[in-house]
């Protein structure tokens, strides 16, 4: 029994003794419970990251299956993060006595949390992501959005560059062109073709919010923000989270912003900015910046049409309106939805009066324009007060006129507004940056070379004139009219700052001065039938500052010239009939002057009283005096253009009284730019230390102003031209020559252009050397064996010409960046020369070769064996374009050939040694791949084939080949051999001429050309026939074939019996010229069974045929009804009428088409006088 009872209360023992032993554990053991939990979370982290890397693939969501199951792994780490800080607060020791309690609580959720964690572990899932729902695409359809070419483009190029892996896009244009409307189809596209997870689109505006551009963003990231504000961390981390899933477009940029402060990670999304000012683009660190252009009149039409109404059944009177109305918008979308909005229903009376305003620049009664206009002056209003000045002075230029940026400087001088400038050089620098601003904010177009000329958009210029006519704007009111003012009624005139009436065709001005007190600039230029301007107009314009009269007619200047002495700058440029100046003398402001391309016979006195000028133009004045004392009056002058108007400067120590001395010139301390000619050389002329100051010049000694011409009328060239009459170089030119741009040295007995290695000649662009012969190198080294540094490394142009002793450009190798810049090179009668540049020892690093040269010109050349004295090493040539060899015999052409893979043209005359062109040991690879014309010409006496041997050239050798010239190739029995025929397929123009022993275009086995559009064949007297039938079969595209002088040929097209078609040739053949080919008995003939017959030919293009000196030819191949378009047959009378014909159908067919010429007796009778 009492086994039993033992039995029991062991029993019931042990049940009471597990529970106590949990319970106890839980107390005891809590921290070892907590820290296995932490273990068992941790393991839970890679699990997690999988998982959610694969629900963030590109066109994928959570499922609702995760996101429980990521929701459950979160409150599992906060969890465990609490019960840990828990455990950190009871660590001292005996605290646990005081709450057991507690500690048994933590313990026991720890352990039931990592069963959770565990399961959590285990835990499987069927759908892990899921496609993101269509509508959210949906929900982004652009319905404003329509697709023109210029949207077109750009969309293009954005999307290309999202796809290409580019981080930030930079889209920029002028303000309603439509960048947002674009941004927005980009932003559905990128998420249609499952580019991006999400997109992100907000306004930025020119006062930008942080705290609202976060809450937008944060929104469209599916955050419910409520009342709380999202901080940039708390979006960084959002951002942060999904990385490369998110494309964000920040849209209207004004300035620079710093986006981490906004909460955009840099490294984590791809970021769109539009912004009208690429600069903005710019200073983000965005280097693909793409411009979002106006629309074309095409689909400017088309999208006015879609928002007026208008429709192509509404009548012709209001069609035209329209498009007028259209036009006037000048492609800018904004304009074109606005104007085409508010004339929808309108009545064509109202249409007339739209467009009458829209091209007065006066939107007052459309209120929708007005709306355009603020748009577009808000880019103004965010421009410097200089820069908005500027802005004013070209809308001042007449619609789609270019605006010259010099002639912008001279305003902005006048006028006084550039802040913090002092000289020349400086007011043409700030413009210059004033003008890159404005085309930076899409306010100015870039036109022509840049620098030089920009344009202004119509619309834009609109809004300028609309600013500039405000009453409001601070006085600076300005007028540019349309058609000539009528300056006793217009009111304005009186109050305008600045009056622009040029290109008028204005013929008079008013006897009564105009009231125009507040006038500045006034520009009257091109104004070619104004001849006199009256003497009081001036009178009341004293606070007149700039005077533009360029290009009209006048012979005088008026006496109110005395009431300007404000005035700062007068341009009397191409006044072609201005003699008197006498009127000024009275402008003691004056800053620049230029009478350029006018009859002023005498520099005045008067001109010297103009201390404070800067800026002086004379040039072009034929028959220009100046006399001495007035051009060193000129104290403050900075630049002076003289050029070929006046050359008798007098020698110092010679003077005459009557002309002025150079050394007045060297007076001048403040002279930066000097363009002048002399007739005589001294060694002395020009003394160093003016030099020296000189920053840009053109000067030439001795006569050929002519040269150069192009770039001697242009600033921006140091040119200096001197024809030294056998002396060496001055002093005064080698100082000069570190800064020079453009030298051409004749007649010059200096042995070197530069002793130093080259160091003297880094900026030179244009070198032309003549008859310098005393000259073996242009560069020598110190001790000749060595050039210590980068020679001519800016060269574009060397010209060498008639240089007896010339042996090359530099005594020793060329130096690495040598050359490098070189484009042309014409090299002429330099007969010591054997090779252009000495080559590098096998031990030296090789030196590229003229690697950017286009067009190489080598005339009479007797030594010359090749471009470098060694091998050239690969990259030489490798742009050369064009080469031309005239007499060069001992000239290795094939160095040249091998090197030159982008050679277009290909000319040689008179080269004496070659005996083929090119052959198969020289060619591993494809030859001349890219040209295009070849001519090998006069008296090429030992050329025997083009290409020699039996192989075919390499695929892709000569196959753009479109014109072949062969003149004078005496040993020529074939044009070409069948092996290289066949990679002629693209050949269109074959010219053969003076190849006397030629027997045939090519050999019997080829068949053809079939790309052939004119064929040429003069004075070839070895020719029989030219074509077998069915090589003329192949040449499908033929249309002029012209033969003369062929005294042998006895038929044109040589068939054999039993060829088919044999009528069936020539199909697109519109011209024949037959000259002078005695033996031609017929144009087609197919022998056959011992006689020959002459087939009746199906040409269908054929319009003229020519018949000259062909005796013999006595039947044409023509039907009645071979040649349906044929419009014109002419040879001589005798010829044609005895000419015959198959049937009398074809008679009557083709004599109406007769057009007889009649044989000059009396010039045969001369001719045969010659011979006697």
């Amino acid at each position: 029994m009492w086994p039993c009872i033992m039995d029991i209360a062991k029993g019931a023992g042990k049940m009471l003794w597990e529970p106590i032993k949990l319970h106890a554990s839980y107390f005891i053991c809590c921290e070892r419970y907590v820290d296995d939990l932490n273990v068992h979370v941790k393991k839970l982290d890679p699990k997690k990251k999988d998982r959610e890397k694969m629900a963030n693939e590109i066109g994928k969501e959570p499922s609702e299956e995760l996101l429980d199951w990521l929701k459950k792994v979160e409150e599992v780490n906060d969890d465990a993060k609490r019960m840990t800080d828990k455990v950190g607060e009871h660590q001292h020791c005996f605290t646990w006595l005081s709450d057991l309690g507690s500690r048994h609580s933590l313990g026991k959720e720890a352990v039931e949390k990592k069963a959770l964690v565990d399961q959590l572990q285990e835990q499987n899932m069927e759908h892990i992501a899921v496609p993101v729902h269509v509508q959210v695409i949906e929900s982004l359809i652009n319905k404003d959005f329509k697709l023109y070419q210029s949207t077109d483009l750009a969309l293009q190029k954005v999307m290309d560059a999202l796809q290409n892996g580019v981080h930030s896009i930079g889209l920029y244009g002028m303000g309603g062109v439509g960048k947002t409307t674009l941004a927005k189809e980009i932003e559905r596209r990128a998420l249609e073709q499952n580019m991006f997870k999400k997109a992100i689109m907000v306004a930025i505006s020119q006062k930008p919010n942080f705290d609202i551009i976060r809450e937008k963003m944060a929104e469209q990231l599916g955050i419910n923000i409520k009342q709380e504000s999202v901080s940039s961390a708390k979006l960084f981390s959002l951002i942060k989270q999904q990385v490369g899933q998110i494309l964000i477009i920040l849209d209207d940029m004004w300035r620079r912003l710093d986006l981490l402060e906004i909460g955009i990670p840099h490294d984590c999304c791809k970021i769109i900015m539009t912004s009208r000012d690429v600069e903005v683009c710019t200073s983000m660190g965005i280097k693909e910046n793409i411009e979002l252009g106006v629309l074309s009149p095409k689909d400017s039409w088309e999208l006015f049409k879609a928002y007026s109404d208008v429709v192509e059944s509404s009548s012709e009177l209001q069609c035209r309106v329209a498009q007028d109305v259209a036009s006037e918008c000048k492609g800018l979308p904004l304009a074109i939805v606005t104007v085409g909005r508010a004339l929808r229903g309108k009545s064509l009376p109202e249409w007339k009066d739209a467009l009458v305003q829209l091209r007065a620049s006066v939107p007052d009664n459309i209120s929708e324009l007005k709306d355009v206009y603020m748009q577009l002056k808000l880019s103004y209003d965010h421009l410097s007060k200089e820069a908005q000045s500027c802005f004013l002075l070209c809308s001042l230029f007449p619609e789609d006129d270019e605006i010259s940026v010099e002639l912008l400087t001279w305003y902005a001088m006048g006028e006084g507004f550039l802040q913090c400038v002092n000289t020349l050089e400086e007011s043409k620098n700030r413009v210059l940056s004033l003008v890159n601003k404005l085309k930076a904010s899409c306010l100015l177009l870039e036109e022509g070379e840049e620098g030089k000329m920009v344009k202004m958009h119509d619309v834009v210029r609109d809004v300028a004139i609309y600013i500039g006519s405000n009453e409001n704007h601070e006085g600076c009111l300005s007028k540019s009219y349309q058609n000539e003012p009528d300056w006793d009624k217009w009111e304005t005139v009186k109050e305008c700052k600045r009056l622009s009436v040029m290109n008028k065709s204005i013929c008079t001005l008013p006897e009564k001065p105009p009231e125009c007190s507040y006038v500045q600039t006034l520009l009257l230029q091109w104004n070619s039938k104004l001849i006199k301007i009256p003497d009081k107009f001036f009178e009341k314009m004293t606070s007149l500052r700039v005077l533009d009269l360029s290009c009209t007619s006048i012979s005088s200047l008026p006496a109110s010239m005395s009431y300007l002495t404000n005035l700062q700058v007068i341009l009397l440029d191409y006044c072609r009939n201005l003699e008197d100046i006498s009127a000024l003398g009275s402008q003691n402001k004056l800053q620049v002057l230029s009478l350029r391309s006018t009859k002023v016979e005498e520099m005045s006195e008067v001109v010297g009283k103009f201390t404070g000028l800067k800026y002086l133009d004379l040039r072009n004045i034929y028959e220009l005096r100046i006399p001495p004392k007035v051009i060193s009056n000129l104290c403050q002058l900075e630049e002076l253009h003289v050029g070929d108007s006046f050359t008798e400067w007098e020698v110092e120590g010679e003077e005459t009284e009557e002309n002025a001395p150079l050394h007045e010139i060297q007076s001048l301390i403040k002279l930066k730019v000097l363009s002048i000619k002399v007739d005589k050389y001294w060694e002395d002329m020009l003394d160093r230390v003016f030099i020296k100051r000189l920053e840009r010049f053109h000067i030439v000694v001795g006569p050929n102003w002519q040269t150069w011409r192009d770039y001697i009328n242009t600033l921006d060239w140091t040119y200096l031209n001197v024809n030294l009459a056998n002396l060496g170089l001055p002093g005064w030119a080698c100082a000069l020559l570190h800064k020079t741009e453009l030298l051409k040295l004749v007649k010059s007995s200096c042995r070197q252009l530069d002793a130093t290695g080259g160091g003297g000649l880094q900026c030179m662009k244009i070198l032309t050397l003549k008859e310098c012969n005393e000259m073996e190198f242009i560069v020598i080294g110190q001790n000749r064996s060595s050039i210590p540094c980068i020679i001519l490394p800016r060269l574009e142009r060397l010209h060498l010409k008639d240089m007896e002793k010339l042996r090359g450009i530099c005594s020793s190798p060329l130096p690495n960046g040598s050359l490098e810049e070189l484009e042309f090179l014409e090299l002429e009668k330099c007969k010591e020369m054997e090779f252009i540049v000495i080559g590098q020892n096998s031990s030296s690093i090789p030196c590229i070769i003229l690697p950017r040269l286009k067009r190489l010109y080598l005339k009479d050349m007797e030594k010359l064996r090749g471009i470098c004295s060694s091998p050239l090493p690969n990259g030489s040539l490798k742009e050369l374009r064009s080469l031309k060899v005239y007499n060069c015999s001992k000239l290795n052409i094939h160095q040249i050939l091998q090197q030159s893979t982008s050679l277009e043209e290909f000319y040689i005359w008179r080269q004496d040694s070659m005996r083929e062109e090119f052959s198969p040991c020289s060619a591993s690879r494809a030859l001349l791949p890219r040209l295009r014309r070849m001519n090998l010409s006069g008296f090429l006496p030992e050329l025997m084939s083009i290409w020699k041997g039996d192989s075919v050239p390499p695929l892709g050798s000569f196959s753009n080949l479109i014109e072949l010239k062969l003149i004078e190739c005496n040993e020529l029995k074939y044009a070409l051999s069948p092996n290289l025929a066949q990679r002629l397929e693209s050949l269109e123009d074959l010219h053969v001429q003076d190849c006397n022993m030629m027997k045939g275009l090519i050999s019997p086995s080829f068949h053809g050309f079939c790309n052939l559009r004119i064929l040429t064949i003069l004075n070839c007297s070895g020719f029989i026939h030219l074509f077998l039938l069915r090589v003329a079969q192949s040449l499908v595209e033929l249309e002029s074939l012209y033969i003369e002088g062929c005294e042998h040929m006895e038929v044109i097209v040589r068939g054999e019996e039993g060829e088919a078609g044999s009528e069936r040739i020539f199909p697109r053949l519109q011209e024949v010229r037959l000259t002078w080919l005695p033996n031609l008995t017929s144009f087609c003939s197919v022998v056959g069974a011992g006689q020959a017959f002459a087939p009746v030919l199906l040409l269908p293009s054929l319009s003229k045929v020519y018949v000259f000196d062909c005796p013999r030819l006595t039947r044409l191949p023509l039907g009645s009804h071979s040649s349906p378009n044929l419009e014109k047959i002419e040879g001589e009378k005798e010829w044609l009428e005895g000419l015959v014909w198959d049937d009398e159908e074809s008679k009557t067919r083709f004599i109406p088409l007769f057009e007889a010429q009649e044989v000059d007796k009396e010039e045969e009778d001369d001719g045969e006088d010659d011979e006697i």
